[in-house]
Order: structure tokens, then C-alpha cells, then sequence
């Protein structure tokens, strides 16, 4: 990926993971983020994302459902956003899947399109 463009991605099955790779440098501090609000049919018909993030060894860092910090002022429901300091430079690895599969494993996720972006967050 690179920073600052969005992708689009779509759950085409209920276990879908969609994988996804960056570079980071060391004292920076980035953003990812995933949106559904242009994808929504109705409030039980779009997808809910998870993101899971991981160095190049696959050492698990980080992970969002739902923006659980909330640290996105832009949040909105099935959202997911993850705000990662880097320490070390290198490639990193994002996984995102549809919540459903996460929470119970029953493989009835929703399908639809999401879109994700990774940004250099600016200094105050």
C-alpha cells in the first residue's frame, strides 16, 4: 500500500481475510483506517471490519473492531481504526476480516465493499 491513497476492498465470502503491506520508519507514527459509510444498504447489510496488524515475522502488534480506542473523530459504526507508533522500520502486514468471523467463528459474516487508507499522522 501505499500511504495516503485508499483502497477498496469487498468480502466476497463470509471468511474472507484480505491481507495488505506497508513500509514504516521508526519514530513515526501512522494511521489505519477502514470505512464503510459509502458501501451501507442498510443498517444490517454492510460490512464490519477488524484490523490486525503484524510485523514482518508475523508477531501480532495491534488489532480494532470498532475503534475501540477512539481515537477517530470521524468514527462510525463497523468502522475500524488502529493509530500504531512505530519503533522499528520495516514492512508491516494488515489483515482485514468482517467481524462475524472474529467474534463467533460461525462463517456468516456480511458481504460488502470497505474502503482503507494508512496515513503519516501529523505532528502537534
Amino acid at each position: 500500500m501505499t500511504l495516503g491513497n485508499s483502497y477498496t476492498g469487498e468480502f466476497q465470502t463470509p471468511t474472507q481475510i484480505d491481507k495488505y503491506q506497508f513500509s514504516a520508519s521508526a519514530g513515526n507514527t501512522y494511521i489505519i483506517d477502514t470505512d464503510v459509510d459509502d458501501y451501507v444498504i442498510d443498517m444490517y447489510e454492510y460490512a464490519d471490519t477488524v484490523i490486525e496488524l503484524y510485523d514482518s515475522t508475523l508477531n501480532e502488534l495491534d488489532y480494532d473492531d470498532d475503534d475501540d480506542d477512539d481515537y477517530d473523530p470521524d468514527y462510525d459504526y463497523n468502522e475500524s481504526y488502529l493509530r500504531f507508533e512505530c519503533n522499528t522500520s520495516g514492512t508491516y502486514i494488515i489483515y482485514v476480516y468482517e467481524y462475524s468471523n472474529w467474534s463467533d467463528g460461525d462463517g456468516e459474516g456480511e458481504l460488502g465493499q470497505y474502503d482503507i487508507i494508512i496515513t503519516l499522522e501529523e505532528p502537534i
